[in-house]
């Protein structure tokens, strides 16, 4: 070994030592406090059940309230504008000759780093020239409200920031 091997092994081995001394003599001194917050930790567990248990009972009684089912009806009732939902494109640019049916895309973000523009679609980000995940469009421009995608026939499909639906021009 050399020099330096034997230096770390040396301190690893007085670190390891004073751990044990610390484990074996110097914690026993402190055995009965330690016991003493063990009991506190417990007694803290039990009152947070109880506690907890009260404001379910709570809650329960609660449900027989006349208001209870319709704030149940009103948080399962879909979104008028949900912010995760992907939007199918409008009537009318659903195909392209070339390419088929155009994919459900969503402009959901724009990033400048620097000179660098990058586009959100769907997640994933994308700069000028890029092809979409699982499509054959390319992406022309980035414009903080739109993108432009081309299809492989050379069309335009611009998409508006905030999921509106795509446009062919």
């Amino acid at each position: 070994m050399n020099k330096r091997e034997i230096i770390i092994v040396v301190a690893a081995l007085v670190f390891a030592g004073y751990g044990l001394v610390d484990y074996v003599f110097l914690s026993k001194s402190t055995g009965d406090a330690s016991r003493d917050n063990l009991g506190t930790r417990v007694a803290e567990i039990r009152e947070f059940s109880t506690r907890e248990t009260g404001r379910l009972v709570a809650i329960r009684s609660f449900s027989g309230d006349k208001t209870f089912p319709y704030l149940v009806s009103r948080l399962e009732t879909p979104w008028e504008k949900d912010p995760f939902a992907t939007q199918a494109p409008e009537d009318g640019i659903t195909e392209d000759e070339d390419t088929g049916p155009l994919p459900d895309l969503v402009y959901s973000g724009f990033i400048r780093a620097g000179k660098r523009l990058m586009a959100i679609v769907n997640g994933m980000e994308y700069t000028t020239g890029d092809i979409l995940n699982g499509t054959e469009l390319r992406v022309k421009t980035i414009t903080p409200t739109t993108v432009v995608l081309l299809t492989r026939a050379n069309r335009e499909v611009v998409l508006t920031l905030e999921g509106n639906r795509p446009q062919e021009h």
